[in-house]
């Protein structure tokens, strides 16, 4: 028997890459209407919530998806950093729910926020993540003409320029983007082999890398 008898549905709300006017008005709706609301502190500070019964997204998703399991709330929101369908919570709650038990709200994904920023498209970008993954993105860099890759603390900018200048490739461009969409936001250009030797405080980022030989088949 289901145990979200009680449940109509469970929002889950991307908000984009950080800076509140680029959220979807649906999602402060959403956020209003609800009486529980889920996510990391800073997705909580965005939304007036003081009224409301609030988990912070820490590490305790399981503790989390439980409460989500038996809540007595009939309205409940889960706010994802982002965009929903890019690397989000989405993918942990499909496990635990049936795709009729959520109602899912996209956001703007940081690649779109990036390739925007710099008027770029991106349907013809391999798009890919170095969170806790192994990727051969040097694969990737070859085979596109543009490779979007979220960073992680493993995987830095600095490393990647690294590494792609020693493997052969340091002549591709790279765009790095920190806190972007924040005032502070920082972008910075080069080549891999010129990015090597900077040295930039920032923490997890995105990055473009632009493979101006690559020729297409199509």
């Amino acid at each position: 028997m289901s145990e979200q008898h009680n449940i109509r549905k469970i929002n889950v709300c991307g908000i984009g890459p950080g800076n509140r006017e680029l959220i979807v008005p649906e999602v402060f709706r959403l956020v209003a209407e609800s009486r529980l609301v889920v996510g990391g502190s800073r997705h909580l500070e965005i939304f007036n919530v003081s009224d409301k019964e609030t988990w912070v997204l820490r590490n305790n998703i399981e503790q989390i998806i439980e409460t989500l399991k038996t809540a007595e709330h009939t309205a409940i929101t889960v706010l994802v950093s982002g965009d929903t369908g890019f690397h989000s919570l989405l993918t942990t709650l499909l496990r635990h729910f049936k795709p009729t038990e959520l109602n899912v709200i996209p956001g703007i994904s940081s690649y779109q926020y990036f390739f925007a920023k710099l008027a770029m498209t991106y349907h013809d970008a391999w798009i890919g993540s170095l969170h806790g993954m192994t990727v051969d993105y040097v694969t990737k860099v070859k085979s596109n003409r543009k490779t979007f890759l979220l960073t992680d603390s493993l995987n830095s900018w600095k490393q990647i320029a690294t590494h792609l200048s020693e493997t052969g490739w340091g002549e591709c461009e790279m765009y790095v983007g920190n806190r972007l969409s924040y005032p502070d936001e920082q972008i910075l250009f080069g080549t891999a082999n010129e990015l090597k030797e900077q040295q930039h405080d920032f923490g997890l980022c995105s990055v473009i890398i632009i493979n101006k030989d690559f020729i297409s088949n199509e």
